[in-house]
C-alpha cells in the first residue's frame, strides 16, 4: 500500500549550550565527603610543588593524591597537630613548607615531609606575635617576604626569627583595618585589600601608603570598600573583587574604575555582586574566572565584556555542585579545582573537549539517535527514537523538525526513524520501526509512504523496518525486525522478499536484519541480529551464512552483526556484540579483537576509517581508535566530550571531508580525527604510603620511617 502525503517542516529553534544566564558546556566532577573529603566547604584549594592538591575545609586539612585523601585534624593532646580545624588560607613557600591560616587558631607552619605543625598565635601584649588569630590571607612576594592578613590588620612575618612585624597603615586614621588580601603586580607595586578602607597601594621600602582607592559616589571610583580578591591578568588589566558591589577594573595610571554588577534582566551580566575570588587560567586560553557567593562561577568574555555563569542544576549531575565559590586553582595537568561552600570540591578539564557534543534543545527523545549523515548543503540529517526526522544546520546551528502527516502532526513525533539513505538524485529513503518506508522528494515537499498490505505480494513485507540501504546499481534494500529482507525496484516500485527457509541452505539465515553493506565485488552483506552473517549474490539471490561455532576459534565471534567495513585490500571488518572481526574472504576465516586486546567494550556499533588507516569504533564504553597495523587501541569516553559512553547501531557517518559523525543516547558528536589532540602531560610518580605487615607506618621519631 502506498500513501501520498505532504512534508511539513517545523523550525525548532537554535541549538545552544547556554540557556538564560547559566551555561552547561562544562562538565563538572564533584568530590564530596563520600569520597573521603573531611568536610564539604572548601575554603581554599592549592596544588603544591609535588603535585598534591591541598584543601582547607572548616573541619580539617586534606591532602588529595587524585585517588584518596589524607586528613589532618586538630588534636588538643598532640602539640604537633594543627592549631584549629577551620582553615581560611594555605600557601606553599619555596622550600615546600605549607603555611596555614585559621579562623581562630592563628597560623601554622606545616612540614609535609615530617608531618609536624608549628604554631604561631597572638600573645596579648607581645607586638612581635601575630596581630590576631583570625587569619584571612598568607602571601609571599617575589622577594620572599611573607605577608599575613588578619581581622586586626597586616603583618610581615620573619620566618627565620619566627616573629611578626605589624603594619600600621598610616593615613587610614592610624587604624588597623581588617586585611583580606595582598597582591604584587608586574610593576612590583604592592596592593592591600581591606574591609571598610578600600584598596591600598603600599610602598614596602618606605612603609608608607602611595595610593588609597575608596568608594566615592560622585566619581568613577571603586564600587565598594570591602575588597576580597585582587588580580592583574595576562593583558595587564587590574581586577578587584568586592564583597557587595560586583567586580571592578582599575586603571592604575588614571585611577578610573569600570564596574561590573549583576542585573537580573541581563543574562550577560555577572551573576552575583558578592565576589570571593578572581582567578586566571593559562591552559590553552587565558580565561578570567570569578567566584561568587550565590551565583556560581563566572567566566569573563573579554571580547564582549559579558559573563557566562555556571550554576548548580539539580537535574544535571554534571553541573557545579554548589553556587558558593570560595576558591579556585589550576593544576599542572590542566584541571580546574573549585572549592565550594557546602558542595565539596568541583573539578573540570581546562583542555578543550576533544569531541564537540550537540543536542536537540529541550527534547529527550530527539537525542536518542539511530541515524545520522550530512548532505552537501551543510545540513546534518538525524533519525531519532520517538521524535522522527530532523536536520541540524552546521552554520546557523538551527534545527528543523519534519512532520509526515498533515492530518495528525503529533503522530510523526512518535515515529522511530531507524535508518535513512539519500540517493544521488536527492531522494530520501526513510525506514521507520512502525510506519513503513518513506520516499521523500524534498524539493516538491511530497513523499510516498510504503506500508504493508497483506493483499499485495509485491509490496513491502512489513511496517517494522530496521535498515534501508542503496547499492551501487540504485537498488533499494530494506531489512526488517523479523520480516526478512526486501529488494525494491525503484522504477516499478515492486518489492522482492527474502526470508529464512529451514529447508533451503542458500536462504537468509535469520529474519531479523540489522545491517547491510555492499563490497567491492558487489556482493551484499547482510547482518542479522542473532542469526550471524550472510553474503548474498544479488544475481542469484542465494545466501552463504557464517555463524559462530564455539568449537571453531576461527568462526565469527558472535551472531549479532551490527556493522561492516571493507578496507582497500578487500578485507572485510565486521562489528558484532562480541568484538571486532577481521574476515579473510578467501579462506572464510575470522580473527576477533575484544576487550582482552584493548577494546573498551565488545559491542561494536560502527566502524569508520580515517585518512591514516585507523578505524574508529563506537561501543557501549565510548569511542575507540584502532590501528589495524600494530593492533593498538586508543579509547575515549564521556570526559573527552562524547555525547555518552553508549552509542547506537547505524548512527554513524563519514563525510567527504573526513569528518566523523556518531550518534547515541544523548545527542551526537562531530569531529575530524586530525583535530584530536592528546594530553602529553606526564604526572610525577610519588610514594604516598608505606606499610609493614600490611599496616601503614606513620612518620614519627620512634618510627622506622623517619
Amino acid at each position: 500500500m502506498v500513501r501520498f502525503i505532504f512534508l511539513f517542516v517545523l523550525q525548532a529553534g537554535l541549538i545552544s549550550m547556554i540557556w538564560g544566564q547559566t551555561a552547561t558546556d562544562l562538565r563538572f566532577e564533584n568530590i564530596s565527603v563520600n569520597d573521603g573529603l573531611s568536610q564539604s566547604t572548601g575554603r581554599v584549594v592549592i596544588q603544591d610543588s609535588k603535585g598534591f592538591i591541598w584543601i582547607g575545609t572548616q573541619d580539617g586539612l586534606n591532602k588529595y593524591d587524585g585517588r584518596s585523601f589524607t586528613v589532618y585534624n586538630s588534636d588538643p593532646l598532640d602539640t604537633n597537630s594543627m592549631s584549629d580545624n577551620f582553615i581560611q588560607d594555605i600557601t606553599e613557600d619555596e622550600e615546600g613548607i605549607l603555611w596555614i591560616g585559621y579562623n581562630t587558631g592563628g597560623m601554622d607552619r606545616f612540614d609535609p615531609d615530617n608531618e609536624i605543625f608549628t604554631h604561631y598565635k597572638n600573645r596579648p601584649g607581645d607586638t612581635t606575635s601575630i596581630s590576631n588569630n583570625n587569619v584571612n590571607h598568607i602571601y609571599i612576594d617575589r622577594s620572599g617576604t611573607m605577608w599575613v592578613g588578619t581581622v586586626s590588620g597586616a603583618n610581615i612575618f620573619d620566618r627565620k626569627k619566627g616573629s611578626f612585624r605589624r603594619i600600621s597603615l598610616t593615613g587610614l586614621d592610624n587604624s588597623t583595618p581588617r586585611t583580606n588580601c595582598f597582591y604584587e603586580d608586574r610593576q612590583n607595586r604592592f596592593w592591600i585589600g581591606t574591609a571598610g578602607f578600600g584598596l591600598v597601594e603600599y610602598d614596602r621600602a618606605s612603609g608608607k601608603i602611595v595610593n588609597q582607592y575608596q568608594h566615592d559616589p560622585t566619581a568613577n571610583s571603586l564600587s565598594s570598600n570591602l575588597i576580597l580578591s585582587i588580580l592583574e591578568d595576562s593583558f595587564s588589566e587590574f581586577w578587584i573583587a568586592t564583597a557587595n558591589m560586583g567586580l571592578n577594573r582599575l586603571d592604575r595610571e588614571t585611577g578610573h574604575v569600570d564596574v561590573f554588577v549583576s542585573y537580573p534582566d541581563d543574562p550577560g551580566s555577572i551573576s552575583d555582586n558578592y565576589l570571593f575570588k578572581i582567578f586566571e587560567t593559562e591552559h590553552e586560553e587565558k580565561i578570567l574566572w570569578i567566584g561568587t557567593q550565590n551565583g556560581g562561577i563566572n567566566r569573563f568574555n573579554r571580547a564582549s565584556e559579558t559573563f557566562t555563569s555556571y550554576q548548580n542544576d539539580p537535574n544535571d549531575p554534571f553541573s557545579i555542585s554548589n553556587n558558593i565559590i570560595f576558591s579556585m586553582t589550576a593544576s599542572t595537568d590542566g584541571t580546574m579545582w573549585i572549592g565550594t561552600g557546602g558542595g565539596g570540591i568541583n573539578k573540570f578539564s581546562l583542555h578543550k573537549p576533544k569531541f564537540q557534543h550537540y543536542k536537540y534543545p529541550g527534547n529527550v527523545l530527539g537525542n536518542f539517535i539511530w541515524e545520522i549523515f550530512d548532505d552537501r548543503q551543510g545540513r546534518v540529517w538525524i533519525g531519532s527514537q520517538g521524535f522522527g526526522l530532523f536536520t541540524f544546520d552546521r552554520q546557523s546551528h538551527e534545527f528543523n523538525h519534519y512532520l509526515f502527516d498533515p492530518i495528525d502532526p503529533e503522530s510523526s513525533r512518535t515515529y522511530n526513524v531507524m535508518s535513512v539513505v539519500k540517493s544521488e538524485d536527492g531522494t530520501l529513503w526513510i525506514a521507520t520501526s512502525m510506519n513503513g518506508l518513506f520516499r521523500i522528494n524534498e524539493k516538491k515537499g511530497i513523499c510516498k509512504n510504503y506500508r504493508f498490505d497483506p493483499q499485495d505480494n509485491t509490496g513491502i513485507a512489513s511496517n517494522n523496518l530496521r535498515v534501508v540501504y542503496e547499492s551501487s546499481d540504485g537498488t533499494i534494500w530494506v531489512g526488517f525486525n523479523g520480516g526478512g529482507l526486501n529488494r525494491m525496484d525503484k522504477d516499478t516500485e515492486r518489492f522482492t522478499l527474502y526470508t529464512r527457509d529451514p529447508s533451503d541452505s542458500l536462504s537468509l539465515s535469520f529474519n531479523f536484519v540489522f545491517s547491510l553493506y555492499e563490497d567491492m565485488e558487489n556482493a551484499i552483506w547482510v547482518g542479522t541480529y542473532g542469526g550471524g552473517l550472510n553474503r548474498m549474490d544479488p544475481n542469484t539471490g542465494n545466501f552463504v551464512s557464517y555463524v559462530h561455532d564455539p568449537n571453531n576459534p576461527q568462526s565469527i565471534s558472535n551472531n549479532r552483526i551490527r556493522c561492516f567495513f571493507e578496507d582497500p585490500e578487500g578485507t572485510l571488518w565486521v562489528g558484532t556484540d562480541h568484538g571486532l572481526n577481521k574476515m579473510d574472504k578467501e579462506t572464510d576465516r575470522f580473527t576477533a579483537y575484544t576487550t582482552k586486546d584493548g577494546l573498551p567494550n565488545n559491542v561494536i556499533y560502527s566502524i569508520l576509517p580515517d585518512q591514516h588507516g585507523n578505524f574508529w569504533l563506537a561501543t557501549n564504553r565510548g569511542l575507540s581508535r584502532f590501528n589495524p597495523v600494530d593492533l593498538s587501541f586508543r579509547n575515549y569516553d564521556e570526559e573527552d566530550g562524547l555525547q555518552s559512553n553508549e552509542f547506537n547501531t547505524g548512527a554513524y557517518h563519514l563525510s567527504e571531508s573526513g569528518e566523523m559523525f556518531f550518534g547515541g543516547i544523548n545527542g551526537f558528536n562531530i569531529f575530524h580525527p586530525d583535530s584530536i589532540r592528546e594530553n602529553v602531560f606526564i604526572p610525577p610518580v610519588l610514594i604516598t604510603n608505606f606499610k609493614l605487615f600490611n599496616k601503614t607506618v606513620k612518620i614519627a621519631p620512634d618510627s622506622p620511617l623517619k
